[in-house]
């Protein structure tokens, strides 16, 4: 009874009970110290906003500051506006913005700071990555420091670490996974902790609502709560409390933040989706009842302004627009639309493989005090080894099937921590296909970033496991040497 208290408290997870508080600080301060010089040395490293970051500032009362640059520039300052009332249904990466907000508000000059943002999801991000590793490492052995080092080579990339200097979703949606996935094996190793099962509620909520395409999550979240209820029948009050509230935030937030980008990823999916690679778009026009002016639009995104569309600009005139286009056409319909046309899906899919595993971004990442560039080269030789094996939806089929396998047959045994690593799996697929079906060909890299973060987890494992198969084959063959001799 003493014991199954001790657990509940968070302050044992370092005392050797569950970590190894030698291990978590060596890591933890390790990954943080090589993540802000990469960020900050020799000069701030950021991704330039696209026009996204005026989604994100607007809930909780940001501006932008004179002569704002889209694109080409980050800016390290934003000055700070009313916050509005319906912040309570914010996303969860608005909420680390909003404390961020809230912070600078107190301690700096009137204005949000984004390298403090930075340093803040930074230090989360080293947090979850640290706890993950700290959990299946008790000793400082070779393979601990292996482990180690290839996580700083993989997870430490420069063009992952790049985004975080932005107020960009991407970054919080690979924190909420992160701590997903530990909550959950703690969880599963520790089923009397009642602190393992706050810390499952809050990273769920993380993943779930760091991105309006992070909704997918929502399965994985509802299987890891039935399978901990299933282990502990205790938990069946707190657990279905957890997923009721799981549910209602998500569909909240979707309503909140989803109606205006509905339209968008909408037309988009039209435009740059199904009537740029259906041989025959004509007849699935005639079929919606659709103007077929708007096949003289193929190709353009949302967000042009109105004269650069023959038929009708989607966003600028709503109610004319939802007559017009978005009361013939949803998603449903795209959905129906690729069930009943593979062939178009696996052509849009061919795209999103020649896309897949490239974390370039084409915008700017300094500040206007240096020369503009696209380009990043700190620290991104896994990037560049990793953007090698892109171009082939068939060679991500094989992937997908043999990374299955592998996990089946590693750890057979070991049913958290298979049904955790399908998890990943799965939220990689769904990512590998959502950017192509919900969006068309717009912004495929950035909707592409969460599969590549899990591309790394899986890849990260996978190189584990040979290792550690490899002195297990070399004993079995010297010992097959010895009984032959």
């Amino acid at each position: 009874m003493r014991e199954a208290k001790r657990r509940s408290n968070p302050v044992t997870l370092l005392k050797g009970n569950i970590l190894n508080k030698k291990i978590f600080l060596f890591t933890f301060i390790s990954f943080l110290a090589i993540s802000l010089c990469i960020i900050f040395v020799p000069h701030f490293l950021g991704v330039a906003d696209q026009g996204d970051f005026e989604r994100v500032m607007t809930p909780v009362g940001l501006t932008f500051p004179p002569n704002y640059d889209f694109y080409k520039y980050i800016h390290l300052w934003y000055p700070l506006t009313n916050i509005p009332s319906y912040a309570f249904l914010l996303p969860s990466h608005y909420f680390i913005v909003l404390l961020t907000r809230l912070i600078c508000q107190l301690f700096m000059q009137n204005a949000f700071s984004l390298p403090f943002y930075t340093i803040i999801i930074t230090t989360l991000y080293c947090l979850a990555l640290s706890l993950n590793l700290s959990l299946f490492f008790k000793n400082f052995n070779w393979k601990f420091f292996i482990a180690f080092a290839l996580a700083i080579f993989i997870f430490l990339d420069g063009n992952t670490l790049m985004w975080f200097g932005s107020l960009y979703g991407e970054p919080v949606a690979f924190i909420g996974v992160l701590f997903a996935i530990f909550s959950f094996l703690l969880c599963a190793k520790y089923p009397r902790s009642k602190w393992s099962l706050l810390l499952f509620f809050v990273a769920n909520i993380i993943a779930l609502c760091a991105k309006l395409q992070m909704i997918t999550f929502l399965p994985i979240s509802i299987i890891f709560g039935i399978y901990l209820i299933w282990q502990n029948k205790k938990r069946l009050i707190p657990i279905i409390l957890c997923l009721t509230i799981f549910c209602g935030y998500a569909y909240g937030y979707y309503n909140v933040t989803g109606l205006y980008m509905n339209h968008a990823t909408v037309y988009q999916s039209l435009t740059t989706g199904i009537l740029e690679y259906d041989n025959n778009p004509k007849i699935f026009i005639d079929k919606i009842g659709l103007d077929e002016r708007i096949l003289q639009d193929v190709g353009k995104n949302a967000y042009l302004p109105a004269e650069d569309y023959a038929f009708l600009s989607p966003l600028a005139n709503l109610s004319e627009s939802d007559a017009q286009i978005f009361s013939k056409i949803s998603n449903s319909t795209i959905i129906k639309f690729y069930i009943t046309h593979p062939n178009v899906l696996i052509k849009g899919l061919q795209y999103t493989a020649k896309e897949a595993l490239n974390t370039s971004s084409g915008l700017g990442h300094y500040t206007n005090n240096y020369p503009f560039s696209s380009e990043n080269n700190r620290w991104n030789s896994w990037s560049n080894l990793r953007m090698h094996l892109s171009g082939s939806l068939l060679f991500f089929i094989i992937l997908a099937l043999l990374i299955i396998t592998v996990i089946i047959l590693t750890f057979r045994k070991k049913k958290e921590i298979a049904l955790a690593l399908l998890a990943v799996f799965y939220v990689a697929a769904v990512q590998f296909v959502m950017p192509f079906i919900f969006n068309g060909t717009c912004d495929t890299g950035k909707q592409l970033l969460i599969f590549n973060f899990c591309f790394d987890i899986l890849a990260f494992l996978g190189i584990l496991t040979i290792i550690n198969i490899i002195p297990y084959l070399t004993r079995k063959i010297s010992l097959k040497k010895k009984g032959s001799n």
